[in-house]
């Protein structure tokens, strides 16, 4: 699975630890800084966020982790927690990297 991480999930932020707990669990991984077309950075009070926005572009990290099944959807479940998902104010989408 990859994952395209900005803000407080890149190394450095105050959410980092959990990028590294998901690499404990892969049987390997790799990351790479990306150009993200189409994407907007916006920050209101300290939060970050990201919204789809042609012409714009973003540097993110992106993390391939080698997991199974199970484990990548584990991962995304706590990520959408973390994020506040189920409040509305983060949603996750697939982009092409």
């Amino acid at each position: 699975m990859r994952i395209a991480v900005y803000g407080s999930f890149r190394v450095g932020g105050q959410l980092h630890d959990w990028i590294e707990s998901f690499k404990n669990m892969a049987k390997s991984h790799s990351m790479d800084l990306r150009e993200l077309g189409g994407i907007a950075m916006y920050v209101v009070g300290n939060v970050p966020g990201a919204k789809l926005s042609e012409g714009d572009s973003i540097i993110a990290e992106v993390w391939e982790l080698y997991v199974s099944k199970l484990q990548e959807e584990g991962i995304l479940e706590i990520m959408d927690a973390i994020e506040g998902v189920h409040t509305g104010l983060y949603e996750r989408n697939t982009i092409k990297t």
